[in-house]
């Protein structure tokens, strides 16, 4: 088990949670055993926004904060896409093209999940959700922001 200073430089260290000791290995046997609210099992992919001036650093620490709810909620991350804007889009909170990116993907993968790192606006939610699950898709794709994913867990 590492110290929480070596969680932080490991890239380890989830802001929320401090204090808290971070084991790989007992947090997969834990969350295997784990069922939560209908999400347990399955792929999720995280979308992070970044500001133009935001560190890498901390985009990737925010990410893994919430690859970390994602496995508390019984998912696993098989993909990570980040846009920068300035300001998150009205209609779908990315761009055009990282949309096109993102569906494309959720195609072609067993995706069950879209998890998003901020929060995301009811029609934003409702955009994302049609863009992701045409009529003629069998399998339904479910759309996370981050508060979301925290009531689905508790």
């Amino acid at each position: 088990m590492s110290s929480i200073s070596g969680l932080y430089r490991s890239g380890r260290y989830f802001k929320g949670f401090i204090g808290c000791r971070y084991d790989p290995a007992a947090a997969q046997n834990t969350v295997a055993r784990i069922a939560y609210g209908g999400l347990s099992g399955g792929n999720a992919i995280l979308v992070a926004v970044a500001g133009p001036r935001q560190q890498q650093e901390e985009i990737q620490e925010h990410l893994d904060e919430l690859a970390f709810l994602g496995e508390t909620a019984g998912l696993t991350t098989i993909g990570t896409f980040i846009q920068r804007l300035a300001h998150p889009d009205s209609r779908t909170f990315v761009g055009k093209g990282k949309l096109d990116e993102i569906t494309q993907f959720v195609f072609n993968h067993p995706v069950n999940a879209v998890l998003f790192d901020d929060d995301l606006s009811a029609s934003q939610l409702r955009n994302l959700e049609k863009a992701m699950n045409p009529a003629d898709r069998e399998q339904k794709v479910r759309i996370f922001d981050r508060s979301l994913l925290i009531l689905d867990i508790f």
